[in-house]
């Protein structure tokens, strides 16, 4: 560039390199922050004295009233003039240069400096004379030469060739900040500041002792440094321990440091301002000066170190970009070493761009000829054409798992980090990574090359992955073979042991994006020894200010009273706007769910939004919009069409699919709208939602919490019960109350019981007691982990009772780790039930076979063997090394003709264990209809397989060690029968036997129901038992109407 021809110009005898000074210095020729965005500058003093600072355009009035007299107030942290820079105590900071005991003094050969330019030199010498920097010196050991640095406003800088000086200087080890871990640390807030030492490192003085070998040369005397210049060795370090002293506790908190740029960041405008006056104060109080040209205050985005930092992340410097998109193409050797080294300090954001410099990658090669051919050219153009829209990456969240794509071949090794976005099935990137093995790293096995990708992996990427559970997710088996099998020797050995302080674990590749990603960027690697060398520190800042950005969440409902719609809207300023529509015309609960997002959309348009973040928890809807699913319901293709249509009309729109927790007043407000009942000619025009803090009177705590205290939540009532007296502490309304609410509860040897609706009697139970119970019922030898609302039927059908035993059993749930790591994913979209019917018990029997198992069972059995009756939903099933047809008939005979008698049809699969020979010989002797279902289509014998999935969702919640698992097939079979099925609303057991089954609950904890069968004298008993068989009819029959109604909904 222009300044790099000037440079040679005046100092003919140095080379940039030579002068690692000048890449410092040139920041310091730069104007005020480059800006995308228009900012403001303000004058903080008067219209004889300006002082101009900037300020971000997207504040309010009343912040930006509230920044200036900030700024006012504090202006003396800043500094106009070198006058106004007093310098930091010497008892905080003070540089020093201590040597090497093998170095002697050098004193430079004098070089000659240019006519010219010796007025602007004198000039300059003056001025640092004049502001201390400077003095004069007698009889120095050390003398280097000036080193003229020109500025792009025709003046010219002075530097000083500190070369030799740095050689026989120790590399001073205090560490920087991870340019990475810092970055991250500062994308995702709201608000920003950053700020500029005014001449950083003058502000820093230099050791007495050690001034005189600081000592320069000019036509006109010899000088040396007072204060710390630039080009000294170990100057970043000396001002980073510097802002480390006076930041201490302020740092990785509410603000960075990155040896003189400062970073302040915030949630909110109001956290903003106080943590600016708390930074302020630290600045007075240490007499740290600012440069106010280079700062600017109370944006929301920003340049940080060679990157874009704001609240959705981490961008791409557009500067860096606009360097390769106006690059004319190379024309030797140097020039695509130069292009090369750009890329490299973007690859970060760039997924596949090994692919894209694969044709000119090769010419670095040693003994290539250069030729810059067409596809080179080709490349070059995608390269620059992909940066005109760069991706956003996103900081990791911490906590959360992170996910490590790895792939590996003969001659590279590629990478791909990723974090699922924290509430959303959404992953986004991290970091992209890819290596060249060097010659003889290509002649390692592939086992030696699969540990050696993930030694260099994580030794890249240390500081993310120490502080995360890692998932490396990839197609390479050796990868799980080198994470859980020791190696006793050689290389793997080695690099297991460095593999050992990181938490890996290996799963299965199933991210097939993810994967071609990572196959992408090692078939097309950058070169390793390519080596970029980062920015310096001390940029411009660049800010910009984004165009806001809308949320829409939407829900369909669908119930008995009708169909409604919710959508919330949350504008940029973070104001909710609610809508609930009831649809007055008759839908399905699909049809709902798009209705909703159409009427959102037209509302957004009619708004004027143009960027716009929407989420539905409708996996069918979100999915067959974005075009991931097919539309195979002709009702629903119109919507489809019109939803897409209407998408495509915003400038910047997102889909996304959420859970329905996190969708919480769409849901609401759909359920509102689909039960509310509207009169003729009525409407409601507007109605508020809030919160109501505290209730309208007061029920006594003892009553409605069931925690677990010595006291149990029932002792008041009990008291009142056996004695007639209330707690004297209680007030008149509350007595009233305890009063009212005990005319439901009676005594019954000692035990407290409540008068219920579903169940006569219920015994009440504390809160140890309680948690007993649901333990029991949940995770017992018969408890098949359901889920919280079955728990609740179970618990209430057993005939328990306490006050907050719905809400218990969703939390106990919630929290069992069993139930969570196994819960199962619905990944496709709902269908239509094909309902089968069976007449009575035992009728029809639904078979089918689930294996092969891995890991095999401890016995050496494989598979297992299950059977459903239609009716009662009642299960048999034997575990098996292998199926033939004649097991399966044994299983027919012993388990089913020998026990239920001779069925009518039983339906299977076409696996040749059910369609042989053997199979077609028992059914024709016991005239028996065998049915098949149809090829490739499991929902043909849909109860076998929601049977199958149910028993092996058991058996992963109840098996402790992985070959155990044919042992506790008879404990999942007891949970299965003696749990509620939700078509019939009984349980298999009653179904088939007519009473309920005891169970340990029942025995540990006896309610009225079997503590008065236990009482009751046989002949008692049995006419009861007798009572029970004359209506299981009934029972089965309300059964069969229950079922038949759940099959059309």
């Amino acid at each position: 560039d222009q300044t790099s021809k000037a440079f040679k110009e005046i100092n003919p005898e140095l080379t940039e390199a030579e002068c690692p000074e000048f890449i410092q210095m040139r920041k310091q020729d730069q104007p005020s922050p480059l800006i995308n965005d228009p900012i403001e500058e303000i004058n903080i003093g008067t219209k004889e004295s300006p002082k101009i600072l900037q300020i971000g355009t997207s504040l309010s009035a009343e912040e930006r009233k509230e920044l200036i007299d900030f700024l006012k107030k504090h202006q003396e942290a800043f500094a106009w003039t070198y006058e106004d820079m007093p310098g930091l105590d010497t008892k905080l900071v003070e540089h020093q240069l201590p040597l090497k005991p093998e170095c002697k003094p050098i004193k430079q050969k004098l070089r000659k400096l240019d006519p010219r330019l010796e007025g602007q030199v004198k000039e300059g010498q003056e001025d640092l004379l004049k502001a201390g920097f400077i003095r004069t010196i007698d009889y120095p050991e050390w003398l280097a030469n000036i080193v003229v640095f020109p500025k792009k406003n025709g003046k010219i800088r002075l530097c000083i060739d500190f070369s030799d000086l740095n050689k026989a200087t120790p590399k001073d080890d205090y560490p920087l900040p991870n340019i990475d871990l810092l970055v991250d640390s500062t994308a995702g807030h709201a608000m920003f500041s950053f700020m500029d030492g005014y001449s950083g490192y003058n502000q820093i003085k230099l050791a007495a002792q050690d001034q005189a070998k600081t000592s320069f040369t000019t036509p006109w005397g010899t000088f040396c440094y007072t204060v710390m210049p630039f080009g000294l060795k170990n100057a970043g370090t000396t001002y980073q321990r510097a802002m480390a002293a006076i930041f201490h506790d302020q740092m990785h908190q509410i603000m960075d440091a990155y040896v003189d740029d400062l970073q302040i960041k915030s949630k909110t405008w109001e956290n903003h301002i106080n943590i600016l006056s708390q930074v302020f104060d630290r600045l007075l109080q240490y007499k740290l000066r600012l440069n106010p040209q280079k700062c600017v205050f109370g944006v929301e985005s920003g340049k940080l170190l060679g990157f874009m930092v704001s609240q959705k992340g981490i961008e791409m410097d557009p500067s860096k970009a606009k360097a390769i998109i106006e690059m004319s193409p190379p024309t030797n050797l140097k020039e695509l070493r130069s292009l090369q080294g750009r890329i490299q300090s973007i690859r970060r954001f760039i997924s596949n761009l090994a692919m894209r410099c694969e044709p000119f990658n090769h010419l670095l090669r040693k003994g290539v000829k250069f030729e810059w051919r067409h596809e080179c050219q080709a490349s070059f153009e995608k390269i620059k054409k992909y940066l005109l829209c760069p991706p956003i990456l996103k900081p990791p969240i911490l906590g959360e798992p992170l996910l490590l794509y790895i792939t590996v071949n003969d001659s590279a090794c590629g990478g791909f980090l990723a974090q699922y976005e924290e509430g959303y099935r959404i992953e986004h990137a991290i970091y992209y990574i890819s290596k060249t093995f060097v010659q003889y790293e290509k002649n390692y096995s592939h086992m030696e090359k699969t540990c050696l990708a993930l030694v260099w992996m994580c030794q890249k990427l240390r500081h993310y992955l120490l502080a995360c559970e890692v998932k490396i997710l990839s197609k390479l088996n050796p990868l799980k073979y080198i994470l859980e099998q020791p190696f006793l020797n050689g290389r793997i050995a080695k690099w297991q042991v460095l593999l050992m302080q990181y938490d890996l674990e290996y799963v299965s590749q199933k991210s097939i994006k993810g994967q071609a990603i990572a196959d992408q960027l090692a078939d097309f690697p950058l070169y390793e020894e390519i080596r970029t060398n980062d920015d310096f520190p001390d940029e411009q800042i660049l800010t910009t200010e984004p165009e806001p950005i809308w949320e829409m969440y939407f829900d369909g409902s669908k119930s008995t009273a009708g169909a409604g719609i919710g959508i919330l809207f949350i504008t940029p300023e973070r104001e909710m706007i609610l809508y609930s529509l009831k649809l007055n015309f008759s839908c399905t609960h699909n049809m709902a769910e798009y209705e909703a997002l159409i009427q959102g959309l037209k509302m957004l348009l009619k708004f004027k939004v143009q960027r716009v973040r929407i989420f539905g928890d409708s996996l069918l809807a979100v999915s067959q919009v974005n075009g991931d699913w097919q539309v195979k319901d002709k009702k629903l293709i119109p919507y489809q069409e019109l939803a897409a249509s209407l998408l495509r009309q915003f400038e910047e729109c997102q889909l996304l699919h959420v859970k329905r927790e996190f969708n919480p007043i769409a849901d609401g407000l759909a359920s509102l709208g689909s039960t509310i009942a509207f009169k003729p000619g009525e409407s409601i025009r507007s109605f508020e939602v809030g919160r109501l803090e505290q209730p309208s009177f007061v029920i006594p705590e003892q009553v409605l919490q069931a925690e677990s205290r010595e006291t149990p939540w029932y002792q008041n009532i009990k008291d009142f019960l056996q004695t007639g007296t209330l707690p004297p502490e209680m007030s008149r309304k509350e007595q009233r109350v305890l009063r009212h609410m005990s005319s439901r509860y009676f005594i019954l040897a000692d035990i407290l019981y409540r008068r219920g609706f579903s169940t006569e009697y219920a015994r009440c139970l504390d809160a140890n007691e309680a948690l007993e119970v649901i333990q029991e019922a949940h995770e017992g030898i018969c408890g098949g982990h359901v889920g919280y609302q079955t728990l609740v039927k179970q618990i209430v059908k057993a005939g328990y009772y306490w006050p907050t035993m719905q809400r218990d059993c969703h939390q106990f749930v919630k929290k069992c780790i069993k139930c969570q790591l196994h819960a199962p994913s619905i990944h496709a979209p709902a269908a239509y039930l094909h309902s089968v019917s069976s007449p009575w018990p035992f009728s029809m029997w639904a078979f089918d076979v689930v294996g092969p198992i891995n890991p095999p069972a401890s016995n050496g059995h494989r598979y297992f063997l299950a059977a459903t009756d239609y009716f009662t939903k009642w299960v048999e099933a034997i575990t098996l090394k292998t199926v033939e047809g004649q097991h399966v008939v044994f299983f027919i005979h012993k388990n089913l003709l020998c026990r239920f008698g001779i069925p009518h049809d039983i339906v299977s699969d076409n696996g040749i264990h059910f369609k042989n020979e053997k199979m077609r010989n028992l059914c024709y002797k016991h005239k028996i209809q065998h049915h098949f279902s149809a090829p490739y289509y499991p929902q043909g014998n849909g109860q076998a397989e929601a049977t199958n999935k149910i028993l092996i969702r058991v058996l992963e919640r109840t098996v402790e060690r992985g070959r155990d698992w044919h042992e506790k097939m008879h404990n999942a079979l007891w949970a299965y029968r003696t749990t509620i099925r939700t078509p019939t609303n009984a349980t298999p057991a009653e179904l088939v036997y007519g009473t309920e089954i005891v169970l340990p609950l029942h025995v540990q904890k006896p309610a009225m129901k079997f503590a008065a069968l236990i009482e009751l004298p046989i002949s008692k008993y049995q006419k009861k038992r007798l009572a029970q068989l004359d209506l299981l009819d009934e029972k089965r029959l309300q059964a069969a109407e229950h079922a038949e109604v759940y099959r059309k909904r």
